[in-house]
């Protein structure tokens, strides 16, 4: 029942190669600290709105893959990491902006990251989960967007992650960091 969307997304991003938080499994899950005090800082109201629909996102994401990509429990508690953080401060365009680091075989990696959510969509539930979604499977590594109209990582579409959109993440983490594209369109 797939219906070619990892092909269609690999000949859109053809020129490049993966680009993940590093070899799977070594450097997952990914730590989210989804920043309550921040959430209730600047959602008021609407906090436990937008941390529901984040939890749900992180949840998603991991049920649809079969992986465990992402992992907020307990994060920052006794010191614990978390290289991706959720940001409810601004008022601006949701986006997630990441560094990148050169590992010691000169790949690159993803090093950390933030997932910039806009605090005026507590009245929209289910546009704030969907966003969430969204720019968490740009966090997972998903390069541009999908062409089709019904995932959840086209750029005006999808309101949920779909076995596709499960299937390409999945591919994208379980490849060997930088694996260039260019190698599976040839075959």
């Amino acid at each position: 029942d797939w219906d070619g969307d990892f092909l269609e997304y690999l000949r859109r991003i053809r020129d490049s190669a993966t680009l993940i938080w590093g070899d799977y499994p070594e450097h997952y899950p990914v730590n989210v600290n989804i920043d309550s005090a921040n959430c209730a800082r600047y959602t008021g109201q609407y906090a436990s709105v937008y941390l529901n629909a984040v939890r749900n996102a992180l949840d998603k994401w991991n049920e649809m893959t079969g992986l465990n990509i992402f992992n907020y429990q307990n994060v920052n508690v006794g010191g614990n990491d978390a290289p991706l953080r959720i940001d409810y401060s601004e008022d601006t365009i949701w986006r997630f902006e990441s560094d990148y680091e050169r590992d010691q075989d000169g790949r690159y990696r993803i090093s950390s990251g933030i997932i910039y959510l806009r605090n005026t969509y507590g009245r929209h539930p289910d546009y704030l989960e969907a966003t969430a979604k969204h720019e968490l499977g740009h966090g997972a590594g998903w390069l541009g967007h999908s062409p089709n109209r019904e995932s959840i990582m086209d750029a005006s579409g999808g309101t949920d992650i779909t076995e596709d959109d499960g299937y390409v993440t999945k591919i994208l983490t379980t490849l060997k960091n930088n694996t260039y594209w260019d190698t599976y369109l040839g075959e």
